[in-house]
């Protein structure tokens, strides 16, 4: 059995965006929202825009991050904010996303289902053996 080519796979799934995105929007102050935009390379216009919207800083920073994944589309890493946060002096969150992605990194490794076999449905933890051989 053969793993599924990591090129047609999306990188990260919506959970792990998701989870991120409220750790960074959680955390991030105010006065670093306008810079932190700015880092993701997304218009000054488009950051002042959210920016002077009436809603809270979460909701600010959640769609901050949400219009880089969507400027960047199938492309979008996370490690990538992980590295601009770090540069502009985050280090804690940046530190917990990157823990996250680790937990995730690992679980979606031992949870990864064979998608080339149409029905198959055990993860690879459960693939049956012939005296300790696949």
């Amino acid at each position: 059995l053969q793993k599924a080519a990591t090129s047609e796979m999306p990188r990260y799934t919506e959970d792990i965006f998701r989870d991120n995105f409220d750790i960074i929007a959680s955390e991030l102050d105010q006065n670093s929202s306008f810079r932190f935009g700015i880092k993701l390379n997304l218009p000054e216009n488009e950051v002042d825009e959210i920016l002077n919207r009436n809603i809270n800083n979460y909701q600010k920073i959640y769609q901050i991050l949400t219009s880089w994944r969507q400027q960047i589309g199938r492309h979008a890493d996370l490690k990538q904010i992980v590295t601009i946060l770090q540069g502009m002096n985050k280090k804690a969150i940046a530190d917990k996303v990157e823990a996250k992605l680790h937990y995730h990194s690992n679980e979606l490794s031992q949870n990864t289902i064979c998608e080339q076999v149409p029905g198959l449905t055990f993860t690879l933890d459960e693939l049956p053996t012939n005296n300790g051989r696949l």
